[in-house]
């Protein structure tokens, strides 16, 4: 078992190994291209930013402005063929924007012989260049490079720089391509050269990581060892052997392996303990076999006794059967008479019960009329005392028609002494004579209300005094009513209550009735089912007579069953056998 997991183990991680190895390799692979890549970027880029110095940038703005091929273009054309030849490049040029509807640069000047054909004219596209993508690399970062692969030049470093006028707007891009086919024998030397030590190094640390692990491993699966070994020993019937492997295992860590182990070994405690229970089970099942057998024995001397006491008992159940009818016509009949009583009970309840609904109504009017009575009484009282008020304000007004009579009195007698003064000035005292007059009119006119007033006030207090005096009568008349209706509302109440003590009184006569009934009901009842149950009986104690017999038979097939379960008990004891627990 350890052998093969440890095969297993290393046929894994030596699997691993290999694929670790592989994805380094291919990592190496790919992270040496990128640093070529980038070293011959910025290399290409220097030199782009060093022949751009050699150029003529005011020309060349120039023939931007007015793209033909003139003694301008020329000039530069072979500048660029000059610079072409003296440095290692594959190409140079200088680009513009894009013709209208284009992507692509258009070229202003590169450098080149144009009898190969190898050269764009002025104004043509150029195949492969984006010109915005390098713009914005130009406007980003202030030089731009990037890495193309080509039908006829191979693989290719384009790099960029931008030609800015005195603004410092950039008007054309000086570009240079720079020959990339080494980049595979740089890649394979440099693979050739540091491999082995990475692959050495690998192999080092591998083997450190798999001792390492497997060691880790094999204790992390020792307790599965042990579970297996105890399986099999269990499997056995070596219980004591399975409980010693089982003992063996470190329970003191925390893990899956741990957890299922104290499980298996709770387990295997508990089918230990269960074999020990089961063999002692199997002990008392014998003992047990050996006394049903002695009860068959006895079950069927106590059947024949059975038998005997059976028709006795039938004797006895058929005379209990005709006293039970007899008491049965007994209470029928004295059940019909409480029903009788019964419903004239009802009767009388209901006719107290609509006695007693009128008197409550009737208490409930009374004390609604004395109410109104009671506040009747109080009004009129109340008017009483207003209309002594209005006689009381009577005789101030009567007071006040006095000073207004001396008022009147007094003004005649100023107007009577205006008039002498109005004659004694003449002609002057016409006007004031006039004057006087009609105040004199006005105090006799004065003197007329006032009498006026002081007579109707006169029959005003003979009519409040009347009115006063029939409210006094009236007040006693409503207050001897109250007092009436008061005494009549008592005795409604004294009834009420003499009418619900005898409610009381029939109801109580009522439940009687109802538990007089109930109880013959019940007892009736009782004689129904002792009758009912003297026939189960009586039903029940033929059945017993066919038992017993029956049991008889039952008692033969408890023996044979007895000594198939004492066959079973041998099989079982066998089986036990195979287990060791002692």
């Amino acid at each position: 078992m350890k052998n093969w997991l440890l095969q297993k183990l290393f046929i894994g991680f030596l699997g691993i190994i290999i694929v670790f190895t592989i994805a380094i390799g291919f990592a190496f692979f790919f992270a040496t291209k990128s640093i070529v890549q980038t070293s011959y970027m910025e290399k290409s880029t220097l030199s782009a930013e060093f022949l751009v110095d050699q150029i003529d940038v005011n020309k060349v703005q120039q023939l931007a402005s007015n793209p033909v091929e003139n003694e301008i273009y020329t000039e530069l054309q072979q500048q660029l063929t000059d610079l072409l030849e003296l440095n290692p490049l594959t190409y140079m040029y200088i680009i513009v924007p894009p013709l209208p509807g284009e992507t692509e640069a258009t070229t202003l000047v590169d450098g080149g012989d144009f009898s190969t054909g190898e050269v764009y004219k002025i104004g043509e596209t150029i195949e492969g260049i984006e010109y915005n993508v390098v713009l914005e690399g130009l406007e980003k970062n202030g030089s731009f490079s990037q890495y193309q692969e080509t039908e006829d030049f191979g693989n290719l470093i384009a790099s960029y720089v931008p030609l800015k006028d005195e603004h410092g707007n950039i008007f054309a891009i000086f570009g240079v391509d720079d020959e990339f086919n080494l980049l595979g024998t740089i890649q394979e030397r440099a693979l050739n050269d540091t491999l082995p030590l990475f692959l050495m190094t690998i192999i080092v640390l591998s083997a450190i990581i798999v001792t390492v692990a497997a060691f880790s491993l094999y204790r992390m699966f020792k307790p599965i060892i042990s579970l297996r070994e105890a399986t099999l020993a269990m499997n056995e019937g070596q219980l004591i052997d399975a409980t010693r492997v089982i003992q063996q295992i470190d329970m003191t860590k925390t893990s899956a392996v741990i957890n299922f182990a104290r499980d298996f070994r709770s387990t295997l405690q508990s089918f230990t303990r269960l074999v020990g229970n089961v063999s002692k089970f199997l002990k008392t099942l014998v003992s047990t076999s050996q006394e049903i057998n002695i009860v068959s024995h006895n079950v069927k001397q106590s059947s024949v006794s059975l038998k005997e006491s059976i028709i006795e008992i039938n004797d006895g159940i058929r005379e209990q059967q005709s006293i039970v009818e007899t008491a049965n016509s007994n209470f029928k009949h004295m059940e019909t008479q409480i029903e009788h009583i019964h419903g004239h009970v009802h009767t009388v309840i209901d006719s107290l019960s609509a006695t007693t609904s009128l008197i409550e109504q009737n208490a409930e009017n009374a004390s609604f009329v004395s109410t109104k009575v009671e506040q009747m009484a109080q009004t009129a009282a109340q008017t009483a005392d207003e209309v002594t008020l209005l006689a009381t304000k009577y005789n101030s007004i009567e007071e006040m028609v006095g000073v207004i009579q001396q008022i009147a009195e007094q003004t005649n007698l100023l107007s009577l002494n205006a008039s002498i003064e109005a004659a004694r000035a003449g002609e002057s005292g016409k006007g004031f004579a006039v004057v006087a007059d009609e105040v004199k009119k006005l105090s006799t006119m004065t003197q007329h209300s006032a009498e006026h007033i002081r007579a109707e006030i006169e029959q005003f207090k003979k009519v409040t005094e009347h009115v006063l005096a029939q409210i006094t009568v009236s007040t006693s008349d409503v207050q001897a009513g109250a007092t009436l209706v008061k005494n009549i509302q008592a005795e409604l109440q004294t009834v009420l209550q003499s009418s619900k003590l005898v409610m009381t009184n029939v109801e109580s006569v009522s439940e009687s009735s109802n538990t007089i009934r109930s109880t013959a009901q019940l007892v009736n009842d009782s004689i129904q089912q002792t009758y009912t149950i003297t026939n189960k009986i009586l039903h029940g104690s033929e059945t017993i007579s066919k038992t017993a017999h029956v049991q008889d038979d039952a008692v033969l097939d408890l023996t044979t069953s007895v000594q198939d379960l004492t066959t079973v008990v041998d099989n079982l004891d066998d089986l036990l056998k195979r287990y060791q627990i002692d």
